[in-house]
């Protein structure tokens, strides 16, 4: 797993893209102008690879121990905001579930619709989280103490490097 600070990926971009040296004293490309063109790109490529890339090719932050959960969905789920810097939930898993959570991105959907019902809500081995516009997550079932042992997701980290695997250049080619 690599990570980079933003002058560090900035000069991995060039040599990836092909602006590098071949000539002692001559740097092609290297001009303030086209760095700027080049953090776009990065900033645009890092950000969809957070976004759709295949979780093994970054490093997904787990914010089980630092999110409170709230009983706000209902009688019988909880909910909690995806944290600043989450770009989409890989996994997550209550403490007595028997399995991660199916994730659900459509809250209208008849699967995310049957969680108001009791008789069709899911149950602690076959759990559903529903994500709602706004990165406002439901969690069903509930449990006694609601405890989230999992909390994973694609994000930016706090530290503001970029993590992620060096074959996730060439991912972004497709």
């Amino acid at each position: 797993m690599l990570t980079l600070s933003q002058p560090e990926m900035l000069a991995r971009w060039r040599t990836h893209r092909g602006y590098i040296s071949t000539v002692e004293g001559y740097s092609p490309g290297l001009s303030p102008e086209l760095d700027t063109l080049h953090l776009a790109q990065i900033e645009a490529w890092y950000s969809r690879l957070l976004a759709e890339g295949p979780e093994s090719l970054f490093d997904p932050v787990d914010y089980a121990s630092n999110t409170i959960l709230s009983s706000a969905a209902g009688d019988q789920g909880v909910t909690f905001s995806l944290p600043k810097g989450a770009v989409r939930l890989l996994r997550v898993r209550l403490r007595g579930w028997l399995c991660d959570a199916r994730i659900i991105s459509d809250p209208e959907c008849q699967e995310a619709r049957w969680q108001a019902d009791s008789f069709t809500r899911a149950s602690a081995d076959a759990p559903v989280a529903v994500i709602h516009p706004g990165g406002f997550v439901s969690l069903y079932p509930a449990m006694p103490e609601n405890i989230p042992e999992t909390i994973l997701c694609a994000a930016r980290h706090p530290d503001g490097l970029y993590h992620f695997e060096p074959q996730a250049l060439e991912w972004s080619q497709s």
